[in-house]
């Protein structure tokens, strides 16, 4: 058994997504409650940590998740698949998807805060 941390409804109303204290997180629909997937794979590839942010893409291609092992990790929606890790050095405490332009903003327990592009995956400023 473990903890919710953070959650999010996808654009589209159809589905929410749960991150949990042990680093797993699911994936359910809104109307009946079913489960519809996991997004998971085992350490070092998974998170490591409590999963602090989940946001989803507006058209759900993609689910972005932090986690306290201080990675992003994208993933491919529908097949819960691992895409990319960026590594931020620090904890995620807390983050924001722009959908529009996919600029995803991360808040960090160094008190900085991260602007990456989903697009390019890379950092494109930090605070």
């Amino acid at each position: 058994k473990t903890r919710a941390k953070c959650g999010c409804v996808t654009a589209c109303g159809n589905y929410g997504v749960v991150g949990y204290a042990c680093g797993r997180i699911d994936r359910y629909n809104m109307q009946s409650g079913a489960h519809r997937g996991t997004y998971w794979v085992p350490s070092p590839a998974g998170h490591e940590g409590g999963v602090f942010g989940v946001a989803v893409t507006a058209l759900n291609e993609e689910l972005v998740s932090g986690a306290f092992d201080g990675t992003i990790k994208i993933w491919d929606f529908d097949t819960q698949a691992l895409l990319h890790t960026m590594t931020l050095g620090s904890p995620v405490a807390h983050l924001t998807l722009n959908r529009d332009n996919l600029l995803l903003a991360v808040a960090c327990d160094d008190l900085r805060v991260r602007v990456l592009d989903i697009s390019s995956r890379r950092i494109v400023r930090d605070f």
